[in-house]
């Protein structure tokens, strides 16, 4: 589990940092159980954040985050010789606006690197419809598990799943 964990982590990472989930080096480098692996976590990013508790602490997060820069700039305004367009700036909608930005722009890059994840796979495989085999297993860790059959046309599946996820 820590190690599945620690996937999705760097996933949401670079979805909230506007940056792909995996370069095409580094995904082409895999084999395809690890592929198969980091597409799953991909689309579970999706399924994380959208889950309410989730949701609720990211907001209560965010809320902090927002009041303590609130607070910072209220103290900053009091000290002299801050040019009096300062005292003109609206940090809480900056803020909002960020935070909202930042969060909507993450399905966009989940869908872009999911995009860009199923053409590497289908460029590797030679073909959208060759089949390759996929231990489903996370990453390879366990040997015996479960061998399945993978065209890179079955995984438009996860970025429908992205792309169907309600995001509010």
């Amino acid at each position: 589990m820590p190690w599945l964990e620690s996937v999705t982590n760097s996933i949401k990472a670079s979805a909230l940092s506007n940056k792909a989930v995996r370069t095409q080096n580094a995904f082409n480098g895999y084999d395809w159980s690890k592929k198969v692996a980091v597409m799953r976590s991909t689309a579970a990013v999706m399924s994380y954040m959208t889950e309410p508790a989730i949701v609720k602490s990211l907001k209560q997060q965010s809320e902090c985050i927002k009041e303590a820069w609130l607070e910072w700039f209220l103290l900053y305004l009091q000290i002299p010789g801050i040019p009096p367009t300062a005292k003109t700036v609206n940090l809480e909608a900056l803020y909002l606006d960020w935070f909202q930005f930042t969060i909507m722009r993450m399905k966009d890059d989940l869908l872009t690197s999911m995009a860009n994840m199923i053409t590497w796979w289908n460029i590797q495989a030679k073909g959208a419809g060759v089949v390759e085999l996929v231990q489903v297993d996370f990453n390879n860790r366990i040997k015996q598990g479960p061998i399945k059959s993978v065209k890179g046309s079955d995984l438009t599946y996860l970025w429908n799943y992205i792309n169907n996820t309600n995001w509010n």
